[in-house]
């Protein structure tokens, strides 16, 4: 009888320790814990208002696959999906035919560009002009993959810039159409970091493995690209997709956003960045709320629930659907309606041509959505720290419109306002340096004297002028000579924007191939 006791327990204690080995040797990608919080849920399994999904991609066409997705849109209350893998050509025109014909315009779509033929003789102007005849059978836009900048290359095997200045006539052809171009570049940031323990998405470059970046190009050489083709093409309105892949540097994206009016962004594959930071994602996209579309990208209609819970509820630590993306809990955000209907619909509304309104609240009032600054030089805002110093610049945009700006409309070596109707105004909340010297606290006109080879730039205590007439040299209180450059590129609008370079920030002023900068120093 001992014996058979001593052996049951023997046998238990093994279990006991397999047991607790096998809990002890885990992975942690098995690691699934289940909360024991208590608190409020509120699963929503449809939004709220009627919504545009401006980042959807449908392929596989066929009727029944379509009627089956119309029925989830209807469930879920998508009123308008936009496809981006619409094509070209007959392609495109098979499939708007046959959507139109299952369920007349709820689902649109985005034509695309083959820009590995960039090679061929007069590819922009081409290609531009395919576009217009997509925009002719039915397309409301254009979709431009991340492929451009990171993959494709030209005849000579080179890398294809997003700004190369052979695909000018293409972006500048969507300004002319009135259709906006939602342009993905690049990735996630943590894919060029180092795959290891300190990389925030080291599971998922474990599961995809081929998702890894190589050292080039970099991350911030993609997006700078990105942006001066915005920059270069104020008259052609951008959707920035995956908020730009700044969903988890809010404060860069707001100041860009600030610089640029004619781009906007949406929420394809960023819900998890938004739901971590629900106190700086809430303000942020109340400030922003004429700028933000609602997106999901891959499609998989359960996946908008947790969308739905994000933009719509304050409910607290309930997961996000795709550990590889986010292994952190999420947080509601509880938007104010106004902003909600702004992201659901109002901003796609106003951005994409020929929607049915019919499908959405007659209180949509496209008229009443800040539009884009209709005047011929819009006003601008660029702002940003130097130190704990918050600077910000006012001032106008003049484009270029086929003239000849510096020794012909702006002459050399006399007196500019540097920029167009009231003179640019610098405001500063400290004390910082220009070109290391002082300049104190306070808001001050910015004037300038362009020459060939440098400018010098004035900073100005006289206010609110127009012009130069009023001008009063008696009332400088600083000025600066800096060299000005020649660039290969054009800039169509007068730019004024901050970079940081070492251990300053540098104001730059960029029209047509002039490009000065000013250094700004704590």
């Amino acid at each position: 009888m001992r014996s058979n006791t001593f052996s049951f327990l023997a046998a238990g204690l093994l279990l006991l320790l397999a047991t607790s080995a096998t809990a002890q040797s885990m992975q942690w990608e098995d690691y699934e814990p289940v909360s024991m919080l208590k608190v409020d849920r509120n699963e929503l399994t449809a939004a709220s208002y009627p919504f545009v999904d401006v980042h959807a991609h449908q392929r596989g066409y066929t009727e029944e696959r379509f009627r089956g997705v119309i029925k989830e849109m209807d469930e879920m209350g998508m009123a308008v999906m936009v496809n981006l893998s619409g094509g070209s050509g007959e392609d495109l025109r098979s499939k708007i035919e046959m959507v139109d014909r299952l369920a007349p315009g709820r689902i649109v779509h985005f034509a695309n560009v083959d820009f590995g033929r960039v090679s061929d003789p007069n590819f922009g102007e081409a290609a531009a002009t395919q576009l217009e005849a997509d925009v002719n059978v039915g397309a409301r836009g254009l979709k431009v993959y991340k492929s451009l900048g990171m993959y494709t290359e030209d005849g000579e095997g080179n890398r294809l810039a997003t700004d190369d200045p052979r695909l000018d006539p293409i972006w500048a052809k969507c300004g002319e159409l009135g259709i906006p171009v939602l342009i993905h570049t690049a990735d996630p940031a943590p894919f060029w970091l180092d795959h290891d323990r300190y990389n925030e998405r080291w599971y998922e470059l474990k599961q995809r493995p081929e998702r890894k970046r190589p050292s080039e190009p970099t991350f911030e050489e993609l997006i700078e690209e990105q942006w001066s083709v915005f920059r270069r093409h104020p008259d052609t309105r951008f959707i920035n997709a995956h908020l730009g892949w700044m969903g988890n540097d809010l404060h860069r994206l707001g100041e860009l956003l600030d610089a640029t009016p004619n781009v906007f962004t949406e929420l394809g594959a960023v819900a998890a960045e938004l739901g971590r930071q629900p106190h700086s994602a809430r303000e942020w996209l109340i400030e922003y709320q004429d700028r933000v579309l609602m997106g999901k990208d891959s499609w998989a209609p359960e996946e908008y629930h947790t969308y739905f819970r994000l933009l719509e509820t304050d409910d607290e630590f309930f997961p996000y659907y795709r550990k590889r993306h986010a292994w952190w809990p999420m947080y509601g955000l509880d938007l104010p309606d106004e902003v909600l209907r702004k992201v659901y619909y109002k901003n796609a509304l106003r951005l994409i041509p020929g929607l049915d309104t019919g499908l959405f609240p007659d209180d949509w009032d496209i008229d009443g959505v800040a539009a884009p600054d209709a005047r011929p030089s819009p006003l601008q805002l660029a702002r940003t720290r130097v130190g704990s110093t918050y600077v910000k610049v006012h001032y106008s945009s003049p484009r270029k419109r086929g003239r000849d700006i510096f020794g012909g409309l702006v002459p050399y070596g006399e007196l500019w306002r540097t920029a167009a109707n009231e003179a640019t105004e610098l405001t500063v909340t400290g004390p910082i340096t220009i070109e290391g010297k002082d300049l104190a606290e306070g808001t001050y006109s910015i004037f300038s004297i362009p020459g060939q080879d440098s400018w010098t730039v004035i900073f100005n205590r006289g206010l609110g002028q127009n012009g130069t007439q009023s001008y009063d040299a008696g009332m400088d209180a600083l000025r600066v000579d800096v060299p000005a450059e020649m660039m290969d590129k054009v800039f169509e609008a007068f730019t004024i924007s901050f970079e940081v370079k070492d251990d300053f920030v540098m104001m730059v002023f960029a029209w047509d191939r002039a490009r000065v900068v000013v250094a700004l120093g704590s």
